[in-house]
């Protein structure tokens, strides 16, 4: 994730819905322009905020993606990364009951994958 100071220069909306949005920086590092350069292209997020001012929920939540994007840890980590900002889309930034959402949705997608196993293949204890 890189932050730098910028406006957005223009903006309109294209045929297919989508919008074009032109954001003019102010002068770039080296370092930060490599970093800009590598991402050209790629999908990503964008945020704006006119004083750098973002709430400690956005903070959270840019560490958040940033964390899931980076590919950082290990798949189980990136995972539950992932489930977690699910369950606090879906509660309005709640904390509760993540635990129980988490053991939902792993158990789901262990249960895709047990239905590929043949039954004979399934013994106890090593599913």
């Amino acid at each position: 994730m890189i932050t730098v100071p910028g406006g957005i220069s223009s903006f309109r909306t294209l045929a297919d819905g989508t919008v074009r949005i032109t954001v003019d920086l102010q002068e770039v590092e080296a370092d930060k322009s490599a970093e800009l350069l590598k991402m050209n292209r790629i999908p990503g997020f964008v945020t704006f905020s006119l004083h750098n001012d973002f709430t400690e929920k956005e903070k959270e939540f840019l560490k958040e993606i940033e964390g899931d994007l980076s590919g950082s840890g290990s798949q189980s980590q990136r995972i539950r990364n992932v489930l977690y900002i699910i369950h606090k889309k879906i509660n309005n930034g709640k904390d509760e009951e993540f635990k129980e959402f988490y053991n939902e949705k792993t158990e789901e997608i262990i249960q895709h994958f047990k239905k590929k196993i043949p039954k004979e293949q399934l013994t106890e204890g090593n599913y």
